[in-house]
């Protein structure tokens, strides 16, 4: 969303011991994670968190990005891309798949992994037709500096970026953009010009994207009608790269160990929301088996494959979220597999995921794994 863009923060040089290239998704689950996890630390039996609390907390707030299966597999592409100067790669997703927050973990994960990098993140307003080459660029420095500013926003907006560059071990910056959907033509030229001007003053920008479908269409029909120049797009945009959401059982076994892992206020994501339960040795992890039944008795009606459309992150959170609610009810020697069980029914049906996912499917948006045999 335009104008949440947190200030671009120096990153650490790090030690070295994080390498650029992974040959496999656990190797990379390690050597990427921001978010390290000290020893998890003792909590009272008695200690329920507080519905301020439990608004405030990270999980809840979206505040961490959680580094998913979804964004794990995504991260190779824009590495590559990111190490090699490779610019206008971009991904599309529908709207409760959690754009903002792949891009907001890619960049954390891109901060922490590639020694030195510097980003920018930046997401476009909706509701614009034009704006005057002075708004545009003003745009862009708030999201950098959290200010409006005076004088030759061009040349202000530019010395930032090659200041920003100057400090990073490779010279580059890699620029994140959000809500691609509404780009208009005279963001395509600035973002165009900023490339063409750096790599003049001898620094790197390579610009990442995502959007939300169906609104992409909208987009494209700006394209094909020339309000946007296709060349001029290519130059910017190239490639499109695919994005996938929670397409089996096993990405959501992996979300919910992320959350077990987590930490926050000195115990685990987990053991914030369920302290007594947790103090039984209670996991989210081994509540797979429990949500899959949930699942599958919600959809008996339902001919679309959920894994098959895609899970969108945000609304598998929301129903996490729902299911602690509902969970941190009862008192922990009370919460036998039954009842959470029913727990999971209920959540299911709060925020009526099945129905999230059938109105994806219903877009035509499908962007899970394969569908049953």
């Amino acid at each position: 969303m335009a104008g949440t863009a947190k200030k671009v923060e120096e990153v650490a040089n790090h030690d070295g011991e994080r390498r650029a290239s992974v040959e496999s998704t656990n190797v990379q689950l390690e050597r990427a994670t921001v978010h390290e996890m000290p020893p998890v630390k003792s909590i009272h039996a008695e200690w329920r968190p507080t519905n301020s609390a439990w608004m405030s907390h990270p999980l809840t707030a979206a505040e961490i990005p959680l580094q998913t299966p979804t964004v794990q597999r995504m991260y190779d592409t824009v590495e590559i891309a990111a190490k090699n100067r490779i610019s206008g790669r971009y991904f599309k997703a529908a709207h409760h798949d959690g754009v903002t927050e792949t891009l907001r973990a890619l960049r954390e994960m891109l901060e922490e992994s590639v020694d030195g990098l510097r980003t920018v993140y930046h997401a476009f307003a909706a509701g614009r037709t034009e704006q005057t080459e002075r708004q545009l660029y003003n745009s862009y420095l708030v999201s950098m500096t959290g200010a409006t500013m005076p004088g030759d926003l061009r040349s202000r907006l530019l010395h930032r970026l090659c200041e920003l560059a100057s400090k990073s071990d490779s010279n580059a910056v890699v620029l994140l953009l959000d809500d691609l959907e509404h780009i208009i033509e005279g963001d395509v030229a600035i973002i165009r010009d900023m490339r063409h001007t750096m790599h003049e003053a001898g620094f790197g920008l390579t610009v990442f994207a995502g959007g939300h479908d169906p609104d992409m269409d909208v987009l494209d029909d700006r394209i094909r009608k020339g309000k946007i120049k296709r060349e001029v797009w290519n130059e910017v945009m190239e490639v499109e790269i695919e994005f996938t959401s929670a397409g089996s059982i096993d990405d959501i076994h992996d979300i919910f160990k992320l959350i077990d892992q987590q930490q926050h206020a000195g115990v685990t994501w987990t053991a914030f929301f369920l302290p007594e339960a947790c103090g039984r040795r209670f996991l989210l992890a081994d509540e797979i088996e429990n949500f899959k039944i949930a699942l599958e008795r919600a959809s008996k009606n339902v001919r679309t494959d959920a894994f098959a459309v895609g899970i969108p992150i945000r609304s598998l959170v929301r129903t996490v979220l729902t299911f602690f609610h509902f969970a941190s009810a009862f008192e922990s020697g009370k919460l036998t597999p039954d009842i959470r069980l029913d727990c999971w029914r209920q959540a299911l049906e709060w925020v009526r995921l099945v129905q999230v996912v059938n109105g994806k499917c219903a877009t035509g948006i499908f962007n899970g794994g394969r569908p049953k045999q």
